[in-house]
């Protein structure tokens, strides 16, 4: 498999660019959140791109989340134990840069962070592919998915009756 992603300290600080190119992979996956398709993005904004470019960075990632979490289901499925994955609770979006900074995660977000320009989008991006590799694997297997995501999306820490500020 050819690497699509490259670090190199001497080229944008040292962020990841797609290999063989100085695209930032944060400028590739910020039109990506914007809606725009890949078809628009090698069309209008990097042509020298191919499509497998543009996925590689949420791939990479899909891999190394979903190879544990399908061993697991494996072993369950096989042992007859019901397992049920949890995704992670929408209102992560909602801390502030001070908190995000106290997060015991950060050396764990600094890759992300320099892919998404932030830990703040970080922090979403991941919450969000975590979410989408839990639901499909469980699809593949026979795990229940309790779907924290999407019930809590609009919530807010700040409003919840157990959130008490230091």
């Amino acid at each position: 498999m050819k690497e699509r992603i490259a670090v190199n300290p001497t080229i944008h600080f040292g962020k990841p660019c797609v290999a063989r190119t100085r695209i930032p992979v944060q400028s590739v996956l910020e039109l990506v959140r914007e809606g725009i398709s890949f078809a628009e993005i090698l069309r209008d904004y990097y042509p020298d791109l191919e499509p497998e470019d543009v996925r590689a960075w949420e791939e990479r990632r899909e891999r190394e989340l979903s190879a544990p979490l399908a061993a697991m289901a494996a072993f369950c499925a096989e042992k007859a134990i019901a397992l049920y994955f949890v995704t992670p609770y929408g209102p992560y979006f909602d801390f502030t840069d001070e908190e995000l900074a106290g997060m015991s995660v950060q050396g764990f977000l600094e890759d992300a962070a320099r892919v998404h320009g932030s830990e703040r989008a970080a922090v979403g991006a991941e919450v969000e592919l975590i979410t989408r590799v839990v639901r499909r694997v469980a699809a593949r297997g026979s795990a229940q998915v309790i779907d924290m995501l999407e019930a809590s999306r609009g919530s807010s820490l700040r409003t919840s009756p157990d959130f008490t500020p230091e």
